[in-house]
């Protein structure tokens, strides 16, 4: 994907912090770069992956975000509800938090449960 195209929606300063597992060995991601090398090593890990956002919560200059994943990956069948807060800066979103935890995002930004 072009970088014209990223700027769009993507900050260029962009911080991608992506849930802490096995499968991904960095802990953040940085810029169109870092976007494109996050995407392209989740996604090769993955036989089958399809996600569906299941609620958008507006904390401001943040919004909270729950999906729910379903794929298969290295022959385990995957059917989980996760989260992340996206951090919006003129208009673009600059930071992406992932969450485990189908709640995670909603705390992080401080939205009652």
């Amino acid at each position: 994907m072009s970088d014209d195209a990223l700027a769009r929606f993507l900050h260029p300063e962009i911080e991608w912090v992506p849930v802490t597992e096995p499968l991904l060995a960095v802990d953040s991601y940085h810029g169109f770069d870092g976007v494109r090398r996050f995407w392209g090593e989740f996604l090769s890990a993955w036989e089958r992956y399809r996600v569906e956002t299941l609620r958008f919560d507006d904390a401001g200059h943040q919004v909270a975000v729950v999906v729910h994943i379903v794929g298969r990956t290295h022959e385990l069948e995957v059917d989980e509800t996760r989260s992340s807060l996206l951090t919006v800066r003129d208009g673009r979103v600059v930071r992406v938090e992932s969450f485990a935890d189908p709640d995670g995002a909603r705390q992080a930004a401080g939205l009652p449960p």
